[in-house]
């Protein structure tokens, strides 16, 4: 029980189904034996009643007038030819009980002429006797002159010859079986399959999330798995496509949690233009109210001004626009310092006005990185607010600093394009350094967070060959390091 508890899903299952289909089978060949012993049986019994009733018939005559030697040519006329495998012997008595003819070749065994005496010869009848070490049905049949009984016809039927028979069958029928069993052997291992590979997909998803791996599978991946299989509208499988769209969607989720927390920030940041541009149109109506002429110089600033604004508020909104959207797996050639730009332009104002200095040390020289703009740039979205509220925490907590300071940084090492987001803030202790990776593990208060950021950080980053680490020190601050691989654009 053990070993059957040890194995996969797949194997129980095929395990399962192949005993129950042997034990079936086991079970139909003994009751096929059964039928075709007792069938059998029943045919030889009426083959043997028939054989002595057709002798009765014939020996009449020769049993009144005691020709022992025609009875004898009668008796081995029955026992011989197509008969021998059947009829172990074939005795007439007269009715006294007297043999009168038989076919035995080498004397009588022991038994049989009490056997002969003893049997109700008046009445057809069967039993089923031992002789000389064969075990036989015993036929009696009486022979009748008009209503008296002159003697009878006694036939032994040797009970192998129903064995030899299902000896014949046996091979045809073990034939049958194995091919049963065969075909229900590839049913069985199909439906294992069938059942069990969806499962374990579900289970290597499960397990890549719990890793922090979110980016598990692609839409036209899961399609290809669904049609391998052969299920398309199947119970198992919608399980998967739901369990591979949400993880899609706890993805858009941490997404989008990290620009609620923003909306305040970037809601002033859309202000700014917004006010200058109703300034600038203000100043037009006033003066248009009040009939007075605006000099060439001035008309021409104000509306240089809102056309400026009107940009300023659209590049805002296209950036959040571009950030928020759900992005794909896909891989393009990009420059990691175009990603932190981005990010710095969303919600670089926001941190400065928190009384944190974010600053940009990057190299310029960097080469191009595989990956994906906005799947990078949630990457340091994601670093940023966590660095911002490491600061935040320090200043509000500790309040052993007066200005936070986020730096970013960007540089080569050999192959790779590295980028580090280190902060001033509260760090984090040694005992969690080993879960800050896993999903659902945070250390902010409840309704703060749901433990994602970070895993999914990590998921991204090796979905395009990267690597993240992280070194901390408690109450002085914490640096993550990000390693992609380098990518020439020559080999694009």
């Amino acid at each position: 029980m053990n070993f059957f508890n040890e194995l996969s899903l797949k194997n129980k299952i095929f395990i399962s189904s192949l005993g129950f289909i042997l034990i079936l089978s086991i079970l139909i060949a003994l009751f096929t034996r059964s039928l075709l012993i007792t069938g059998l049986t029943g045919e030889l019994k009426k083959r043997g009643v028939g054989i002595a009733q057709g002798i009765a018939d014939s020996s009449r005559g020769y049993i009144l007038t005691k020709n022992l030697a025609e009875l004898t040519v009668l008796a081995y006329d029955a026992r011989l030819g197509n008969r021998k495998d059947m009829v172990e012997y074939l005795i007439i008595s007269d009715d006294q009980g007297n043999i009168l003819a038989h076919t035995f070749t080498t004397g009588f065994p022991l038994n049989i002429e009490a056997i002969v005496k003893n049997q109700e010869y008046k009445k057809e009848n069967i039993t089923s006797i031992d002789v000389d070490r064969h075990s036989v049905f015993h036929v009696v049949v009486p022979v009748k002159e008009g209503i008296y009984t002159i003697g009878s016809v006694q036939v032994g039927l040797d009970k192998q010859h129903i064995e030899n028979l299902i000896s014949d069958l046996r091979l045809v029928f073990l034939s049958f079986l194995s091919m049963v069993s065969i075909i229900f052997f590839f049913l069985s291992h199909r439906l294992a399959l069938h059942i069990t590979r969806p499962v374990t997909a579900l289970i290597r998803y499960a397990d890549q999330i719990t890793k922090g791996e979110f980016n598990i599978i692609s839409k036209n991946d899961l399609d290809r798995q669904i049609f391998a299989t052969g299920a398309k509208d199947d119970e198992i499988t919608k399980l998967t496509d739901s369990f591979v769209k949400m993880t899609s969607q706890l993805i858009q989720a941490s997404k989008m949690t990290n620009l609620e927390k923003m909306s305040a920030g970037i809601a002033h940041e859309i202000n700014q233009p917004l006010n200058a541009i109703k300034m600038g149109s203000e100043y037009l109506c006033m003066m248009k109210e009040r009939k007075q002429k605006i000099k060439e110089a001035d008309f021409k600033m104000v509306l240089e001004e809102i056309s400026t604004q009107v940009s300023r508020a659209a590049e805002i909104v296209g950036r959040l626009k571009r950030f928020s959207r759900k992005s794909d797996f896909s891989k393009e050639v990009i420059h990691i310092n175009d990603c932190i730009r981005s990010v710095n332009k969303i919600i670089g104002r926001q941190i400065f006005l928190q009384n944190i200095d974010l600053i940009l040390d990057l190299d310029e020289s960097v080469p191009f990185v595989l990956a994906h703009n906005n799947r990078v740039e949630q990457v340091l979205f994601n670093l940023f607010t966590n660095a911002r509220d490491a600061v935040n925490e320090r200043i509000e907590k500790s309040k052993d600093i007066e200005k936070g300071r986020i730096t970013i940084s960007t540089f080569s090492d050999n192959n790779n394009v590295c980028v580090t987001v280190s902060d001033n803030g509260s760090g984090i202790e040694p005992d969690q350094m080993d879960s800050v990776f896993e999903s659902f593990y945070t250390t902010k208060e409840m309704g703060e967070g749901m433990g994602l950021g970070l895993p999914i950080i990590k998921g991204i980053v090796k979905n395009y060959n990267g690597t993240i680490t992280v070194e901390s020190i408690p109450g002085s601050g914490t640096c993550f390091k990000i390693m992609f691989p380098s990518h020439s654009k020559e080999n694009g």
